[in-house]
């Protein structure tokens, strides 16, 4: 408790006005899409990509994390998850 990523400072769960839920149909909105093409330059990742469930443990399209703009660009430009990049450097 009191240490998560958003306790941090690291992390937001976004919605939208449209859209107020934290659930998967979120991916679907237009602000989902168009987060995912562009949290990166602003220095965030999707923390927890569907596809990479198997890694993180998580599926939630809502949660963003800041990596800082250098990290994040590499990261959604491959694909990868945190746990991903992190092992790159292990």
């Amino acid at each position: 408790p009191g240490m998560s990523e958003h306790c941090l400072g690291l992390a937001v769960d976004i919605i939208t006005s449209d859209y107020t839920t934290l659930d998967y149909g979120f991916a679907q909105t237009d602000a989902a899409k168009w987060l995912y093409e562009h949290c990166a330059e602003y220095g965030f990742i999707l923390r927890y990509p569907a596809l990479k469930e198997s890694v993180t443990g998580w599926n939630e399209p809502y949660h963003f994390r800041y990596v800082g703009t250098t990290a994040a660009e590499y990261i959604m430009e491959r694909g990868l998850c945190l746990e991903e990049f992190i092992e790159l450097y292990e």
